[in-house]
C-alpha cells in the first residue's frame, strides 16, 4: 500500500554504499575533502517492485495506491505509534513530489569511485552474496 501517485524513487542499493565505503576508507587520500552523492540507477515504482517481489519469490504481490489521506488513515488503524504513521505518510508524500523521477537526481559518482554501475533494485533482490568471504544467503 503506498500513496505515491505512481511516481519512482531512487533506491540505491546498500552494497553500493558498502563497496564505495570501502573503496574511500582503503584509499583515503584521493577522497580527502571530497563530497559524494550515491545514487541507484534510476527511478523505481512501487508497482515495479511489487512485481520484482512476485517474480523473486513466486507468490502474488499485490500493489495498492492510495491517495494520501486514505493512506494515512489506512496506516493509523494499524495500530502504529504516532511517529511512525506521520513519517510514513511523509515519506509517501516526498515519493508523490516525484523528485527522483529527474536524470538531475542521479549522479555517476558510484562509478567514479568503484568503477562500476549502481545495482538495480531486481539486482539487488538477486544478490546472494553477503559481506563474509565464502557464505551466501539461501
Amino acid at each position: 500500500i503506498t500513496a505515491s501517485y505512481g511516481m519512482g524513487v531512487n533506491y540505491c542499493s546498500p552494497n553500493d554504499v558498502a563497496d564505495a565505503a570501502v573503496v574511500v576508507l582503503l584509499n583515503q587520500k584521493p577522497h580527502r575533502n571530497q563530497v559524494y552523492n550515491i545514487t541507484g540507477p534510476g527511478p523505481t515504482k512501487d508497482s515495479e517492485i511489487a512485481e520484482l517481489l512476485t517474480k523473486k519469490y513466486g507468490t502474488p504481490i499485490e500493489h495498492i495506491q492510495l491517495g494520501y489521506h486514505d493512506y494515512a488513515k489506512d496506516i493509523k488503524k494499524r495500530g502504529l505509534p504516532k511517529w511512525q504513521v506521520r513519517d510514513s505518510a511523509s515519506m509517501e508524500r516526498m515519493k508523490a513530489h516525484g523528485l527522483d523521477e529527474h536524470k538531475s537526481s542521479y549522479t555517476e559518482d558510484l562509478f567514479k569511485i568503484t568503477g562500476r554501475e549502481p545495482e538495480t533494485f531486481e539486482g539487488y533482490l538477486d544478490n546472494k552474496t553477503c559481506m563474509r568471504p565464502g557464505l551466501q544467503f539461501p
